[in-house]
Parts: C-alpha cells; sequence; structure tokens
C-alpha cells in the first residue's frame, strides 16, 4: 500500500499543516496522558512512600492480633491498595507519558508490565539456588560492561552540554551495580563472616545481623544516588537543546 504524501505549504511548519482532526486528538491525547501521569505519580508518593511513614511503625509495634481487627489487616482493601502503591502508580506515570508521546508503544511497555506482575505472583520459593545467583549476576555484570563499552563510543560523537548529560548518566549505571554487588552478598552470600540473610542458621551464628543492616542501608543509597544522578542526566540533556 501507497503511503499519502502530505504536502506542506512554504512558510508553514508540518504541525501546521496537519488537518484540524489529527490535530485535535494528539491535543486530546496530550490531556489525558498528562491526567494519567499525575494520578500514577500521586498514587506512587502518597500510598507508596507517604503511607509507609504510619504504616510500617503500626506494623513494627502492634501486635498480628490487633492489626488483623483493623481496615490495615493483611489482604484487606486497604491493605492492597498501599502494598501495590508503588508498581501500579509507576505503571501509570509510564503510561501517562507515552500517550502523550508515544501512544503507539503503550503495548510494548503492557507486555513488561506483564512479566512483572506475573514473577510477582510466581509461587514462592524456600531454596537457595546459587546457578541462578551466579548466572543472573554474571549476566548483570556482562551487561555493565557492554553498556560501558557502547557508552564509550556515543560519548566520542558529543559534545557540550550532552557529554556532560552522558556523564552524569555512567555515574548512575555505577551506583546501580553497586547496589546490585552489596544485595547479592546481602542475601546470598554464603561464607561464615558476614552470611547473607538466605542463610539465617550462619547469621545467628555469626551474629552479623548488624552488619546486614549496615549493609542494607548502603544499598538504599546507592540506589537513590543512581536515580539521582539518572535524573541529573535526563535534566541535564532536556535542558541542553
Amino acid at each position: 500500500m501507497l503511503k499519502k504524501r502530505v504536502k506542506v505549504k512554504e512558510g508553514h511548519s508540518y504541525e501546521q499543516a496537519k488537518p484540524d482532526s489529527i490535530r485535535g486528538g494528539e491535543m486530546k491525547s496530550n490531556k489525558t496522558g498528562l491526567i494519567v501521569y499525575w494520578v500514577g505519580a500521586t498514587y506512587l508518593l502518597v500510598w507508596g512512600w507517604l503511607v509507609n511513614w504510619w504504616i510500617v511503625p503500626m506494623y513494627k509495634y502492634t501486635p498480628v492480633e490487633k492489626i488483623t481487627q483493623t481496615v490495615w489487616a493483611p489482604g484487606s482493601p486497604l491493605f492492597i491498595i498501599w502494598a501495590f502503591g508503588i508498581p501500579v502508580g509507576a505503571i501509570l506515570a509510564v503510561i501517562g507519558m507515552l500517550l502523550r508521546t508515544e501512544p503507539t508503544k503503550i503495548w510494548q511497555f503492557l507486555i513488561v508490565t506483564a512479566f512483572i506482575i506475573l514473577s510477582v505472583m510466581f509461587p514462592a520459593t524456600m531454596g537457595y539456588h546459587i546457578v541462578v545467583f551466579g548466572a543472573l549476576g554474571g549476566l548483570i555484570a556482562a551487561f555493565f560492561l557492554a553498556v560501558v563499552w557502547y557508552w564509550g563510543k556515543k560519548r566520542t560523537t558529543l559534545e557540550g552540554p550532552a557529554k556532560t548529560a552522558a556523564d552524569l548518566q555512567l555515574i548512575g549505571y555505577v551506583f546501580f551495580l553497586a547496589a546490585a554487588w552489596l544485595l547479592c552478598g546481602v542475601l546470598g552470600n554464603p561464607f561464615h563472616t558476614n552470611p547473607g540473610l538466605y542463610f539465617p542458621e550462619k547469621v545467628l551464628q555469626a551474629r552479623s545481623l548488624p552488619q546486614m543492616y549496615s549493609q542494607g542501608i548502603k544499598v538504599i543509597m546507592y540506589l537513590a544516588l543512581g536515580w539521582l544522578f539518572l535524573f541529573l542526566s535526563h535534566y541535564k540533556a532536556y535542558k541542553a537543546k
């Protein structure tokens, strides 16, 4: 099928040459996308983060028998709304932004979303699978090296602020790798010194829980720094336009 060519008069932009029906549809999609984005962002920040400051202490200091008699009992509607604050809020925010920028790409993101939801719902296993840890850890390392390789090739073509944005992006990647490295040790370290949480007997024997707490703080700190530098990278790239 031949594509219909659109003639653009001299002195007019492509946007001006678009039919009113197309421009109207795009404006409606932009408005809908903005609404969906802010609904998702509000849900994520309020239920996925802010409510935690109240819910977590309650679960920590209140006996289970009393919690099960409240509206926050595990499995209750409010509990489910709170528990899914982060993933659902993030999904809505991404869908909203895709509606504003590239609605035809939403289906690709929905495939990723389905994979995440199904993997979370997959029945839990109690075993420690060292092969899984080793294989996926190796893939993370290999992908990181590949990213750095192509990042270096791409950086040689950049100039000015775009180079700064790329540098900030790489710093974020390094923090993510550091977080993955520490998390591997926190969970699956099999050695008697600083054993991972997958080996509770060794943890109790070595009395290494305080060290695991410290490592956990570092993991979340590295993740936060990684996201910070990724944000700075995107912000710098946007301002450089």
